[in-house]
């Protein structure tokens, strides 16, 4: 499993979360990418059971085991780690559900809810 714990908001991999919503996700990479946002584990469980592939995850320390859980079919996402304040300096928002990847699946497939 890719862990990378954030120790600067400089890293490549984190600007899929800088600022983004989910719609100005779409707009910068539909049609082809089909990224979105899916939060809480319920949802992500599901994303991955349709067949989507998560390009990453982004989460506090404490939702690292359920991650893990979620994530054991997957050793080749990375999965970022930081604290409560500066996930929300990240992604301007506080990630109350605690983790936020980015998946990737058919353009005809939205994020399940």
């Amino acid at each position: 499993m890719q862990i990378i714990h954030i120790d600067s908001l400089d890293l490549p991999g984190l600007a899929d979360y800088s600022q983004l919503t989910d719609v100005a996700l779409r707009r910068k990479s539909e049609p082809a990418g089909g990224l979105y946002i899916a939060e809480s584990t319920k949802v992500i469980a599901r994303a991955l059971e349709a067949g989507h592939r998560p390009r990453s995850v982004l989460l506090q320390e404490q939702w690292l085991p359920d991650a893990l859980e979620l994530l054991a079919d997957w050793p080749d996402v990375p999965i970022y780690v930081g604290a409560a304040s500066v996930l929300e300096e990240l992604t301007g928002y506080n990630l109350h559900r605690g983790h936020s990847p980015r998946c990737t699946g058919p353009r005809s497939r939205r994020c399940p809810t």
